[in-house]
C-alpha cells in the first residue's frame, strides 16, 4: 500500500497545456501527473527534504497555502545541484523528473488547486 496524490479544483483534475509533457512516477491509481495526479509515495521523501520537514504529501486533503512553497523549493534544489542529473531520496529520481516535479507544483498554486492524498 502506497500512497496517490492528486491536485483538484472544485472536485476535478487539474487542466494546463504545462502539464502535457510531464512524465512523473504513476501509481496504480494515479497518473504520471499530466492529468494532476502522481504517486506521492516515490516524492514525499524529496519533498519532506527540501522543505525541511513543512510539507508532506500524507495529508488527506492541503490547500495551496499548505504547499505553495513546494516550487520555490524546488528551484532553490535544482540550483543548488547544477550538474547532478540523479538524486536519491528513498527512491532514485532524475533531474528532468524533478523539474516535472517542479513544473506540476507551479500549476497547482496557479491554479489555488487542493491537493489530496489517498493511501
Amino acid at each position: 500500500m502506497g500512497l496517490d496524490s492528486y491536485f483538484q479544483v472544485n472536485g476535478e483534475p487539474i487542466t494546463d497545456d504545462r502539464l502535457k509533457e510531464i512524465s512523473l512516477c504513476g501509481g496504480m491509481l494515479s497518473g504520471n501527473g499530466c492529468d494532476g495526479s502522481f504517486r506521492g509515495k516515490v516524492y514525499d521523501p524529496f519533498i519532506g527534504e527540501i522543505t525541511g520537514g513543512n510539507v508532506s504529501l500524507y495529508v488527506k486533503e492541503q490547500d495551496v497555502g499548505d504547499y505553495s512553497e513546494v516550487p520555490v523549493a524546488i528551484g532553490k534544489f535544482l540550483e543548488e545541484n547544477p550538474d547532478k542529473e540523479q538524486f536519491e531520496f528513498n527512491y532514485q529520481l532524475d533531474r528532468k523528473e524533478i523539474q516535472d516535479l517542479k513544473i506540476l507544483f507551479e500549476v497547482a498554486v496557479d491554479l489555488k488547486a487542493k491537493l489530496f492524498g489517498w493511501w
